[in-house]
């Protein structure tokens, strides 16, 4: 079975070296043009969590700056969750995170919406703390 190599010295004898340039640039552009795709769909994947958090806990903006920001907030969170099970599926934490309704607000607007701002009397700080 011929190798890249053998039908690339077989496309390229007698042609000089443009024809070998032209197969390096491939060589060397394809792995890069497939991480820029990786991430792209990494980010479509983003995206559409974000689509279906916001249809299921029926969220709207009153602005697209603010969805920004709460799209951004989203992001951080997400990705936390995911570093937390990656560490929890290697035995390195304990338990699995998930995205809920408070997936677009900070600690602090969470703390402040639903707490009038005081935290609860009979919680513990963390161990460790």
């Amino acid at each position: 079975m011929p190798t890249y190599v053998h039908l690339m010295k077989q496309c390229c004898s007698g042609l000089g070296t443009s024809c070998l340039d032209k197969h390096i640039i491939i060589i060397t552009i394809y792995p890069k043009a497939l991480l820029l795709v990786a991430v792209a769909m990494a980010a479509l994947s983003i995206e559409e969590q974000w689509k279906n958090f916001k249809a299921t806990y029926g969220k709207t903006y009153d602005n697209p700056e603010e969805e920004q920001k709460r799209y951004q907030i989203f992001q951080d969170k997400v990705k936390y969750i995911e570093d937390y099970n990656n560490k929890s599926e290697a035995g390195e934490k304990s338990g699995k995170l998930a995205i809920n309704k408070f997936g677009d607000l900070t600690a602090d607007e969470v703390v402040e919406r639903y707490t009038d701002g005081r935290p609860d009397p009979d919680r513990k700080p963390p161990i460790g703390k």
